[in-house]
C-alpha cells in the first residue's frame, strides 16, 4: 500500500449555493503532480464509501464529496 492508504482523509467543508458540502481529500501533499481525482457517489451512499478504492490509487491527490442531503452535507430541506 501507498502513503496515501495510511492516511485519514482531510474534512473540509465548501459552500455552494448557501447548501454547505462536506468533502474528504487524501494525498494533499501530491497536489500538482499530476491530475486530481474527484470521486462523487451514488445515491444513497456518501464520500467515505470511498475509502478503499482510494487505497488503491497510490501517490495521488483525490477528493471525494457528500452529495447534497447525503452524509455530512447539508440535508435537503
Amino acid at each position: 500500500f501507498s502513503i496515501v492508504a495510511s492516511m485519514s482523509p482531510i474534512e473540509r467543508r465548501v459552500a455552494v449555493n448557501g447548501i454547505s458540502l462536506a468533502l474528504f481529500e487524501w494525498g494533499r501533499e501530491f497536489r500538482g503532480r499530476g491530475d486530481a481525482i474527484l470521486l462523487a457517489h451514488a445515491t444513497g451512499f456518501h464520500a467515505r464509501c470511498w475509502d478503499r478504492v482510494v487505497q488503491r490509487l497510490g501517490d495521488r491527490h483525490v477528493i471525494a464529496v457528500d452529495q447534497r442531503g447525503h452524509g455530512r452535507s447539508d440535508k435537503v430541506r
